[in-house]
């Protein structure tokens, strides 16, 4: 089931835009950023992602994923700000009535990077 499960741990993050994980594989229920992302991933995916794919890997015995490792580490570590508080897009709390452009402090998120 791990070694399953390895294909959409592997396969979710996408190197071509930092690493940035899917919320949900069926985007025509969430549309998409302008550059193709999922902007509720922001931030909340990323860290069960990040948070989850070395243990599955080591229980697959795979050794596949190093590089979506380190890319998810970074981009999560990516958004931390001057206050030391995780700053992600609105979009990662629903909040439609925000510009797209406007970063909200993550609670989920601060909390696994302290």
């Amino acid at each position: 089931m791990a070694a399953a499960a390895m294909n959409y741990f592997l396969r979710t993050p996408r190197p071509r835009l930092n690493y940035a994980c899917r919320f949900a594989n069926n985007l025509a229920a969430c549309p998409p950023g302008p550059r193709g992302e999922d902007l509720v991933a922001h931030g909340d995916t990323d860290v069960r992602m990040e948070s989850t794919l070395p243990a599955l890997r080591a229980l697959a015995g795979i050794k596949e994923g190093a590089a979506v490792d380190k890319g998810l580490f970074n981009r999560i570590m990516s958004y931390i700000g001057k206050n030391h508080l995780s700053e992600t897009l609105y979009a990662s709390a629903c909040a439609a009535d925000l510009p797209p452009e406007t970063k909200i402090t993550s609670i989920w998120t601060t909390a696994w990077t302290v």
